[in-house]
């Protein structure tokens, strides 16, 4: 009898032992289960994701941030004459989420480091109470980026400004007055965009503002062109019809010419390389100390023309290159040929004040005036 109850107590020892460590493998399995997964009745905005395991987690972060990240952005431009939309993602204007920090908020909520008794307290607090984190919005946009975004708006015709400039009437040198253009406001969209809530209507106004003129009709008054303080004007035959075209050309090109105090005047550089394509014909020239034809030819008369004028004006010569032969149109030793490449013209303005140098062909004739202010008023 005795030895049947030992053998009982036995028994009933192993069974609770075998129980005992069954619980312990249990328990155990639970709270890895528990530690690998997240607790119960988090919430990610509106998003339950109460024991998904951290793996499930960050593909979930993912999608919510791909399905945040996937509104467009419209902008609008309306003009008296026609309607322009254009649509941008909102990660084009430097839109993000704040994902990594919501997972790493996510894997906060248990400590870890800690105890098994506090990680459990930790997880029936939060299953009872509920935790919600919150995914949302970030931005930081660059404007130079902004700016390479918006390329669209390019395509889309405004009003340009228009420079105030001089022109000759009458003897006289006259303002036309400068015209204010439009310009996109980009300045203006780029702080609406900084702070633009994303949950609010996603189409915004692309607004114009005032484009002002480079030169004014105030700048061109303040620079004092107003009289006449050189000229110089040659002769020749219109019967040579070529010769008069390329003079024309050539005198056109210089005409309306605004030489700022130190700034050097090119030939060449002005008048540019005479082509057929500019417009020049062949007429007559020296070569090697003989007369040829050549594209351009004539166009020397209006280099002389001017060099006269910037003589009588004390502008300081930088070069100049006299004809292998006599010319009619000018005295001896007042001449300036011309040659694209080899020959220049070249003078420099060595006043303190702004020089406009107007020319024409009026009859048989070629002029240049230099105007600038009246030195009785400075």
């Amino acid at each position: 009898m005795e030895s049947s109850f030992l053998s009982y107590k036995r028994w009933l020892l192993l069974v609770g032992f075998t129980l005992w460590v069954i619980s312990l493998g249990v328990g155990h399995y639970i709270y890895i289960d528990i530690l690998i997964r997240v607790p119960p009745n988090v919430f990610i905005n509106e998003v339950d994701i109460g024991g998904l395991n951290y793996e499930d987690l960050e593909n979930m972060l993912e999608d919510l941030e791909e399905k945040m990240l996937e509104k467009d952005v419209i902008i609008q431009y309306i003009s008296t004459e026609e309607e322009h939309y254009f649509h941008y993602p909102l990660s084009s204007f430097g839109f993000t989420t704040n994902r990594i920090e919501v997972k790493e908020q996510v894997r906060s909520l248990l400590d870890l480091s800690a105890s098994m008794y506090t990680n459990l307290s930790q997880y029936k607090t939060i299953k009872e109470e509920g935790k919600i984190i919150s995914m949302h919005y970030e931005q930081d946009l660059i404007y130079n980026h902004f700016l390479n975004i918006l390329k669209d708006f390019e395509e889309i015709q405004l009003k340009d400004p228009i420079d105030a400039f001089y022109y000759y009437e009458d003897g006289e040198i006259k303002i036309q007055p400068d015209v204010e253009g439009e310009k996109f406001d980009y300045e203006e969209l780029f702080k609406v965009l900084r702070e633009l809530n994303v949950d609010d209507e996603m189409m915004l106004q692309m607004s114009v503002t005032t484009d002002k003129s480079e030169i004014t009709e105030e700048i061109l008054r303040n620079i004092g062109i107003e009289k006449i303080i050189s000229s110089f004007s040659t002769s020749f035959s219109t019967s040579n019809v070529p010769r008069t075209t390329n003079i024309r050309i050539a005198t056109d090109a210089i005409d309306g010419l605004l030489l700022a105090p130190n700034q050097q005047f090119s030939f060449n550089e002005v008048v540019g390389e005479r082509t057929v394509q500019q417009g020049y014909q062949p007429a007559g020239v020296f070569i090697n100390g003989r007369l040829a034809s050549g594209i351009g030819g004539g166009i020397c008369q209006v280099s002389s023309t001017l060099y006269n004028t910037a003589l009588n004006a004390g502008l300081e010569i930088l070069e100049r290159h006299p004809h292998s032969l006599p010319v009619s149109y000018v005295a001896r030793g007042r001449d300036a040929a011309i040659s694209w490449g080899l020959l220049d013209l070249r003078f420099r303005n060595n006043t303190d004040h702004y020089i406009y140098i107007h020319g024409r062909v009026q009859g048989s004739r070629v002029f240049f005036e230099f105007f600038g202010p009246d030195i009785n008023k400075i």
